[in-house]
């Protein structure tokens, strides 16, 4: 007797489908829960953080708690963070990018 090869199992459409539909949930939840987490956090925070950075890097030991944003009128496109050691650093809003540290010697 000869023996037949075994069969593979067809797929219906409806299950590719279905399949298809799963992945693409997938997909599209951790798309948009990544882009919902980095959203989640405001610029300001974002600033201060970068601020902080910065400011570790002059030997001031800054803390976001105590760091002050002060809001300018002449140009309201950068956030302006002094801190309690009147360092000062300005942060382009647009791409959170430093413009300008402004350090004073820290004992």
């Amino acid at each position: 007797m000869k023996e037949k090869p075994p069969q593979k199992k067809k797929k219906s459409i409806a299950g590719k489908a279905l399949k298809t539909m799963i992945m693409i949930l997938i997909i599209a939840s951790v798309t948009l829960g990544i882009h919902y987490i980095s959203n989640n956090i405001e610029p300001e925070e974002k600033a201060l953080k970068i601020a902080c950075k910065e400011f570790k890097k002059l030997g001031e030991e800054a803390k976001a708690e105590e760091l002050k944003i002060i809001n300018i009128t002449e140009d309201p496109e950068r956030f302006y963070i002094k801190s309690i050691n009147h360092n000062s650093i300005d942060i382009r809003k647009s791409d959170l990018a430093i413009i300008r540290v402004n350090g004073k010697l820290v004992k």
